[in-house]
């Protein structure tokens, strides 16, 4: 949903761009267990779910932070953030593009990957 002037559509080739782009920033920072799930079209929140580990909650902190900060400065998108406070599980919505980093005790608690199982059409590490 846009609401915002800061916000723009983000076109298909610009999306596949974007996932790229977060990947390539958690593996310089270190992320495990990088997972991409390309969301069937009749899924409509958003097209693409990033789903990635920090081995400790200052590294899920620093991970989503920086994600923030290179987006914002390379995308023009304010992304918005949930979960900073604890750091167990910080959740980062760009629109088209949702990520999540988990502390990899949380990841497998919750197996989130299994929730989108049917959304799934692409998964790759």
């Amino acid at each position: 949903m846009i609401n915002d002037s800061d916000k723009l559509p983000i076109n298909s080739l610009k999306e596949k761009e974007l996932v790229s782009f977060i990947r390539e920033n958690l593996i310089e920072g270190k992320a495990e267990n990088i997972v991409e799930v390309s969301v069937d079209e009749n899924f409509s929140e958003f097209d693409y779910l990033i789903i990635a580990s920090g081995s400790s909650n200052r590294q899920v902190i620093f991970l989503a932070e920086k994600l923030m900060e290179e987006v914002k400065s390379s995308y023009k998108i304010n992304g918005k953030i949930e979960g900073r406070e604890n750091a167990d599980w910080i959740l980062l919505d760009f629109q088209s593009v949702i990520v999540h980093i988990f502390r990899p005790e949380v990841r497998d608690y919750y197996q989130i990957e299994k929730i989108w199982k049917d959304h799934i059409k692409n998964l790759s590490n």
